[in-house]
């Protein structure tokens, strides 16, 4: 069995709060990019096995992970499988690489395994933030940890951009530290900025989505990453709007400007899509 794992964005994303429980509480807009891995799942007696491009164990990667747990919810010891995982998605990027690839592990065991979607789902939101989303991917408003979904639609296609890697890896307890002493755990800002998101893609001007997009982010980890700041203002140098992906540290930049432009070639710039514009789900899914 061969499946996609895609990558992911946040479009919009703020914390309204931080929890007793030490998370924060979330406002994201999730979309999935055509960037994907791709991960090949085999049925195997009674044990689990990975090879990925990490060089991670199964007990390590997120992929080997997912597939341990999904076995111990369904309390069946002997099932087994091979896993083979081909990277793209750069780790450490805020893009979604090892939850897509965990992902995709669940969805090709729930097929093979016979796991129905509630444990499926449970076994996804303990995982991992953006694991529930990347189940099935496509454009949808997420609150709590980002468990929490509703899928939304756009009229638009989807929208190109061109990412840009700094080069050096942003932790996301790390990056939740800055945005906490910057004061963004209780962003004042953020609603207002996801409902003009929120509109704008419900209507028809590309454009409007382009400025609309938000990442409490963008400012506390800028400010302390001089590389992700550098490729910011590459973006805007070349008539683009930049949006750190996730808690970074890639950089995705939209918009109609230059996207040869040479102040971005230092940062090993791609290209790419929003594929979770099309509606098509299960674009995210098992290759047909």
């Amino acid at each position: 069995m061969e499946l996609r794992a895609h990558a992911k964005i946040n479009l919009h994303l703020h914390s309204t709060r931080r929890r007793d429980d030490g998370y924060h509480e979330l406002r994201t807009v999730f979309c999935h990019l055509d960037l994907h891995d791709k991960v090949f799942i085999e049925p195997l007696d009674g044990r689990v096995e990975l090879l990925s491009d990490t060089r991670l164990s199964v007990e390590q990667d997120l992929a080997g992970r997912a597939a341990l747990a999904l076995r111990q919810a369904l309390g069946r010891p002997e099932l087994g499988c091979r896993i083979r995982v081909h990277k793209t998605i750069p780790a450490g990027g805020g893009l979604g690489g090892g939850s897509a690839d965990a992902a995709a592990v669940l969805r090709g065991l729930a097929k093979l395994w016979q796991a129905d979607e509630a444990t499926l789902f449970k076994v996804a939101s303990e995982l991992g933030a953006d694991v529930p989303f990347l189940l099935d991917g496509g454009l949808a408003l997420a609150r709590g940890k980002g468990e929490i979904l509703v899928p939304l639609r756009t009229s638009m296609a989807p929208l190109s951009l061109i990412l840009l890697f700094p080069g050096h890896p942003v932790s996301t307890p790390t990056a939740f530290s800055w945005m906490d002493e910057d004061g963004l755990d209780h962003d004042e800002e953020g609603p207002g900025k996801l409902k003009t998101l929120l509109g704008a893609l419900g209507g028809s001007e590309p454009g409007a989505v382009i400025q609309s997009v938000y990442n409490a982010f963008d400012g506390c980890v800028s400010r302390r990453q001089p590389r992700v700041a550098a490729a910011m203002q590459a973006a805007k140098a070349a008539g683009l709007t930049p949006l750190l992906c996730g808690s970074g540290s890639t950089v995705a930049a939209f918009g109609e400007g230059d996207f040869e432009h040479r102040g971005l070639r230092e940062f090993n710039p791609q290209r790419a899509s929003l594929a979770g514009f099309s509606g098509a789900v299960s674009s995210c899914g098992t290759k047909r």
